[in-house]
């Protein structure tokens, strides 16, 4: 019986604890969430593009950089 996983997904090592169906409900949950925040990013990305302004584009971008560096920090920290 699997009580514990580690997944590599995009270069990084995501550990799951519990069993496969587990796994994979909360690998689910995490895919939902991230193609959700894609979605936020490309709408706030297509407003700034269209008021025209760069600076505006520029904090878009940032706020994403920000976004994955808390989420990386925090995934990181549960190995």
């Amino acid at each position: 019986m699997c009580t514990d996983i580690i997944h590599l997904h995009d270069l990084k090592l995501q550990y799951y604890r519990g069993s496969f169906q587990d796994f994979e409900k909360m690998y689910e949950q995490r895919r939902v969430e991230a193609n959700k925040a894609f979605e936020r990013y490309e709408k706030q990305m297509r407003a700034a593009k269209q008021s025209g302004e760069k600076s505006n584009q520029k904090k878009v971008q940032d706020q994403l950089k920000q976004v994955r560096t808390r989420r990386s920090t925090r995934e990181g920290s549960h190995l």
